[in-house]
């Protein structure tokens, strides 16, 4: 059961005291959703999620700008401010985000309740409650909206090149999901160190494991396309032999891709970890739509050109649930490139947007709301 609380920046402290006291953390998730400023962050089983305002325009230019803007009168004037500055379906895409069986509108009194019926409208089988309500009862069965298949097969994707300080704690990840299904494709693309004994190891003990060498280093890219043509999956992932996976992960996203079934491609929010392991910030996807315009801030450029492809065909939903930890490391790709570092993304980047959006013709594809309505909900 996943249980979120909408509340105004001020309230957001006191919420979160209430909600650990209130609700069973042991029986499923507690987001707390208010338009303070910061990161997310997540603490004794309660995540808290900044909210994210003018969505319609991310990766615009000026998206930063009006972000900012909206926020803070969000913060002075109160979320109700929402209903006179444009801000109500940037609220909505929020709490959708926050992945709810139970929205708590109770803390915005009056503001709450005219929310709940749009709330309704667009997210059916989700139970609404206000400041008038009853209060929620755990032996509700509120998550019955959701559709799971375990026998789903997924293939994840893991190319390493020298990986050897990071990859069996990754390759472990994957291997522990709560969505036992699964085949762990890893492709070797000509390491010198002591990552093919690793995998082998692995490999034996687990026969889910397909170990794949190359007979030449073909870098990143090329890499990845071997390890999917072995793929036989249902659905298709990829992680980096650095990275980890929640042990939830597989599954949250699985679960996600049943119960919207003309989704057809979920992504999550993240941790950023040092090279220890130890949690140094979090973050949170922005809209499908954020995918288009050039940010200079692409890293793997990889990733964002088979995204915005993908979305350029098919509708996709993101979710902040925090779903992978990404390594920052010393020898991760990012750092082992050469010199100009800002440069060369900015360039790779310029490069990506007039590929996919230089002639004005290609559009991300936005979800409509009858795609985001859950399998077998009516009304």
């Amino acid at each position: 059961m996943r249980y979120v609380v909408v509340c105004d920046a001020a309230d957001e402290s006191a919420v979160i005291v209430e909600a650990r006291k209130r609700l069973d953390r042991s029986s499923g998730r507690i987001v707390v959703l208010s338009p303070r400023r910061g990161e997310a962050f997540e603490a004794n089983g309660v995540l808290s999620v900044p909210m994210q305002f003018a969505l319609q325009d991310a990766g615009e230019p000026n998206w930063r700008r009006k972000h900012r803007v909206r926020k803070s009168i969000a913060i002075a004037a109160g979320l109700r401010s929402a209903r006179f500055f444009d801000n109500i379906e940037d609220l909505l895409v929020n709490i959708e985000a926050c992945d709810p069986d139970v929205v708590d509108l109770g803390e915005l009194g009056g503001f709450g309740r005219w929310l709940r019926a749009r709330c309704s409208r667009r997210l059916p089988g989700r139970r609404i409650i206000t400041d008038t309500d009853h209060e929620y009862s755990h032996a509700e069965n509120v998550a019955g909206w959701r559709s799971y298949d375990p026998t789903a097969l997924v293939s994840i994707v893991l190319p390493v090149y020298n990986g050897e300080k990071y990859l069996g704690i990754s390759i472990e990840s994957c291997l522990s999901q709560t969505h036992q299904n699964l085949e762990l494709i890893i492709v070797d693309d000509c390491s010198l160190d002591n990552t093919p004994a690793i995998v082998e190891k692995y490999a034996a003990a687990d026969p889910r494991i397909k170990f794949v060498k190359n007979e030449e280093n073909l870098g990143l890219p090329k890499t990845l396309n071997v390890g999917f043509k072995y793929s036989q999956g249902d659905f298709l992932t990829w992680t980096s032999d650095d990275n980890i996976y929640a042990n939830t992960a597989i599954q949250y996203m699985v679960q996600q891709l049943c119960t919207f079934t003309e989704i057809c491609l979920v992504y999550c929010g993240q941790h950023h970890i040092d090279d220890t392991g130890n949690r140094i910030g979090a973050h949170l996807p922005l809209p499908p739509t954020a995918l288009g315009p050039y940010r200079p801030a692409y890293r793997y450029v990889e990733d964002w050109d088979f995204f915005i492809r993908a979305c350029l065909k098919f509708p996709a939903k993101f979710y902040f649930e925090t779903c992978y930890s990404y390594r920052y490391h010393i020898g991760s790709l990012t750092n082992m490139l050469p010199g100009g570092l800002d440069e060369k993304w900015k360039l790779l980047g310029e490069k990506l947007y007039r590929d996919h959006f230089g002639s004005g013709h290609n559009e991300i594809l936005v979800p409509t709301l009858d795609q985001l309505r859950p399998r077998g909900v009516v009304g």
